[in-house]
């Protein structure tokens, strides 16, 4: 279902999805450099990266992994999984953020840590503007 989703996906870099979250057990992410989408269901977690200079979507790199359990811990929610050697860890800290790609404010500030590379975005549900 999620790499349906991300398929989906075949705008530039530049105007990826806005961040929305949408139903209780999914969570959405996206950042820069490289652009990047990450999209957490009830079953997995899926990351899109688009590197730069991406001209189609055969250019653009999906992996996905089993859904865990978040820890939750405060203001911060890690999400941890493996499949195949590889490890994927998705942090969710509540700290309103704005997002590069568009200027929006977010309620969460987002790193992603796959293999030795290290992501940073935001996520959740977007703050109206004029709200703190």
């Amino acid at each position: 279902m999620i790499l349906a989703i991300l398929a989906s996906l075949q705008a530039p870099a530049d105007s990826l999805p806005i961040v929305r979250v949408v139903g209780p057990n999914h969570y959405q992410a996206t950042g820069r450099n490289p652009s990047w989408l990450l999209m957490i269901t009830e079953r997995e977690i899926g990351l899109r990266i688009v590197p730069s200079g991406a001209v189609s979507p055969a250019d653009y790199v999906d992996t996905r992994f089993p859904r865990t359990e978040p820890d939750v811990d405060g203001n911060v929610t890690l999400w941890r999984s493996n499949e195949g050697g590889r490890a994927i860890s998705v942090e969710a800290r509540q700290t309103p953020t704005r997002c590069e790609l568009r200027g929006r404010r977010y309620e969460d500030y987002v790193r992603v840590t796959i293999g030795a590379r290290m992501l940073n975005g935001c996520g959740g549900r977007m703050i109206p503007e004029g709200q703190r």
